[in-house]
């Protein structure tokens, strides 16, 4: 089993990362730039006052898994970050040619594609008893030189028995409608992205105006009969089949 290395800094230090080499801001943390070209710090922070705060226990077990795992598709952790012997973050890899999803100008084919590798890649973390449950164009990245997929924000997965810990709207609402959650849950947040870059003109369209569209009886063009039956179950929960729409979309 490898020990996970350790990046130890003084508060002061760490408040100068957070602020003059941030890179992006995300709902639990501070993405910032190292002082290496190949790796990137996460730093937990308070989301309502912007302070540095010690991460929580399930996501350090997470954390430390994945870096046991080495699992491919993903931003990998390297080592974690201490600020006063409490664990504030950690340091993962990063390619200068990847970019998220919502950012890549895809032609149809080009996105469906992507879309198509994006869910051989939610199988593959299936077959680790990893779910992906927090699926949107800004956690997948796509890399510009190569066209493969990875996913960003790992340590907010469900891992064997740890759970996820931040959950969003739409995923919570199929959660307790459906009763918990698992591999179908992947398929149904998997469905309403492909819908988003797909089926409707604006990649900026909620997965609420989705489902309202849907339940009108409204199809984007280009997904065939049997995507229509799908498209159909995910108006309930309850009743969605637990199928990805994307392997009956026309190119």
């Amino acid at each position: 089993m490898k020990r996970m290395p350790n990046i130890n800094f003084n508060y002061r230090d760490c408040c100068d990362i957070v602020y003059s080499q941030r890179f992006s801001v995300g709902g639990e943390a501070f993405i910032c730039f190292s002082d290496k070209s190949n790796t990137l710090y996460k730093i937990f922070i308070n989301p309502k006052t912007g302070e540095i705060i010690e991460m929580s226990d399930n996501k350090f077990k997470k954390i430390k898994s994945l870096y046991e795992k080495n699992l491919e598709h993903s931003v990998r952790p390297l080592a974690t970050i201490s600020v006063n012997g409490k664990l504030v973050g950690y340091e993962m890899t990063y390619d200068l040619m990847d970019i998220p999803l919502d950012q890549a100008r895809l032609n149809r084919v080009q996105m469906i594609d992507a879309l198509e590798d994006t869910k051989k890649v939610l199988l593959y973390f299936t077959s680790k008893d990893i779910t992906y449950g927090d699926i949107k164009s800004n956690n997948i990245l796509i890399n510009r030189a190569t066209g493969n997929i990875s996913f960003c924000d790992m340590d907010n997965i469900r891992m064997g028995n740890y759970s996820m810990d931040l959950i969003g709207k739409d995923l919570k609402k199929y959660i307790q409608m459906h009763g918990g959650l698992d591999e179908t849950a992947v398929a149904y947040m998997h469905n309403f992205l492909s819908l988003q870059q797909l089926g409707f003109p604006s990649k900026y369209t909620s997965y609420e105006g989705i489902i309202i569209t849907l339940n009108n009886k409204v199809y984007p063009n280009g997904f065939d009969d049997y995507a229509k039956v799908i498209l159909d179950s995910m108006t309930n929960p309850k009743e969605f089949t637990g199928e990805y729409a994307i392997q009956y979309v026309k190119k």
